[in-house]
């Protein structure tokens, strides 16, 4: 109390000396003392609490200008001075943080556990949204080949370690687990596997793995996919017909032939040439719109559109049903027919020609309104027609002829655009041939007898076609084949 009482003197003397009248001490209860009753600048006098409760002037506000006990900290600790401005803002009391929001008794998330605490709790110590994320390291015995986890049931609460597993043994790799590194694979290199690929030889293992070498599937067919199943191995189906097999070649019942087509007929009845089963397939009888008649020649442009004449007409046919329509009336008979290429006597387009027996070569120009014939030249004298005659663009123009006082028919080159002998090859010992025509780097010639020849392009001998060959027992009248297409 002695600081209360220091205070309260002081306060009183200054209040002396402001109060310049009436102010008078007494030691009467307790010493304090007795203000008049009006006081400075008309404050009210301060009421007299400090006899009665020994208690500091509470309402004091005489000396609300002096600092110098308005900030007096030596009596900021003494609760009884409970209005004293000076007690009221030292923050050390009433601003006590220490003491009010203490936390040590009140906060739920103190600092992190250290790791050597159990962590196997089941409770978030460290507030982060995870329980129990550092049993790895908490629960380690150093060992890479065990894994540690909290244990469940009866082994709730406790660190629990189980033998890591390490993958399964191969031919081609082992697996050992090392308590230092963990699980280590050893290759096996080198060592003969099976992949189960049949599209694969010779494997063995490499790097881990069982791998080996491709087949090869190629079987040297051009007419046929080489393809191969990992299950079947090597497959090698067709290729449609039609499929390119080399220059100016497509693929015919999967055999590599030329392009375009050959083909050949009676009196009656169309054939073509396959060339990979060596025989002559039967498209069918000629049939016509009107004007019918024994065809004695036909002839094929580069776009397979066959043409045929009678004795009397002209008819364009369908190869592939020998349907035949007719186009013109022929200005004499002829019983050979061919196209030349475009560029002999057309600059843009195959040009028709029909081989009269006397040699005579004339153009027959359907593609004019109307048609129109135009003869161009001969064989020449000493010639005339056997039967027929074909043109194909890199080969050459050629025909079948007979030679005066000869009995065989003789093969000569043609001048294209006038029908001039221009070289005689030689005589065929054949005779009759009344079909000629050119297939894949051959020379076919068809008589009338049913026999089908190799002509030698180099001295004109012909020779029949015997082996591996099926030749229909057929009197051949003509044969025709496209003028672009057997390269």
């Amino acid at each position: 109390m002695a600081a209360h009482w220091r205070r309260f003197l002081r306060t009183g003397v200054l209040a002396c000396a402001l109060w310049t009248a009436g102010c008078s001490a007494s030691t009467e209860d307790g010493g304090g003392f007795f203000v008049p009753d009006a006081g400075v600048d008309g404050a009210a006098a301060p009421s007299d609490t400090a006899a009665s409760g020994d208690t500091a002037v509470s309402n004091d506000t005489a000396v609300s200008d002096d600092a110098a006990v308005l900030n007096d900290t030596a009596v900021s600790d003494d609760a009884a001075v409970s209005n004293d401005a000076a007690v009221s803002n030292d923050a050390a009391v009433s601003n006590d943080t220490a003491g009010s929001d203490d936390a040590a008794g009140s906060d739920p998330c103190p600092d992190a556990p250290a790791l050597d605490d159990p962590p196997c709790n089941g409770v978030d110590d460290d507030c982060d949204g995870q329980t129990d994320e550092d049993v790895t390291v908490v629960c380690s015995d150093d060992n890479a080949c065990t894994e540690e986890a909290c244990g469940e049931g009866e082994q709730a609460g406790q660190c629990v370690s189980t033998p890591t597993t390490c993958p399964d043994d191969s031919l081609c790799a082992s697996w050992t687990c090392e308590p230092t590194s963990g699980c280590e694979k050893t290759l096996n290199q080198g060592v003969p596997c099976d992949d189960n690929n049949a599209c694969t030889e010779a494997e063995a293992c490499k790097n881990g793995f069982c791998a080996g070498s491709a087949i090869v599937c190629d079987d040297g067919d051009p007419c046929t996919s080489d393809n191969c199943s990992p299950a079947t191995g090597c497959d090698h189906p067709a290729l449609p017909d039609g499929s390119p097999c080399g220059t100016k070649k497509s693929c015919q019942a999967g055999v590599c032939a030329p392009n375009g087509a050959l083909f050949a007929h009676t009196s009656s009845a169309l054939y073509r040439l396959d060339a990979g089963l060596k025989q002559f397939i039967k498209v069918g009888n000629f049939t016509f719109d009107k004007s019918s008649g024994s065809v004695t020649d036909i002839a094929i442009n580069r776009n397979e559109v066959l043409y045929a004449v009678t004795f009397n007409d002209l008819f364009s046919c369908n190869s592939k049903t020998a349907a035949c329509t007719w186009v013109m009336d022929l200005p004499e008979s002829y019983n050979g027919l061919t196209f030349v290429p475009k560029g002999t006597v057309k600059k843009a387009t195959d040009a028709l020609i029909g081989v009269a027996n006397s040699g005579k070569w004339t153009l027959l120009d359907f593609d004019a309104t109307p048609p129109t014939s135009q003869v161009l030249g001969s064989y020449g004298s000493g010639y005339t027609s056997s039967g027929d005659a074909f043109s194909v663009a890199g080969v050459g123009t050629f025909a079948t002829v007979k030679k005066t006082g000869q009995l065989s028919d003789y093969l000569v080159e043609i001048n294209p655009a006038t029908g001039a002998v221009i070289k005689e090859i030689g005589a065929t010992g054949a005779t009759n041939l009344w079909g000629f025509a050119w297939w894949d780097g051959v020379f076919y010639g068809f008589s009338s007898n049913s026999n089908v020849y190799a002509i030698n392009t180099t001295t004109g001998q012909a020779t029949p076609l015997t082996t591996g060959w099926t030749v229909p027992s057929a009197a051949w009248w003509g044969a025709g084949v496209s003028t672009e297409a057997l390269f």
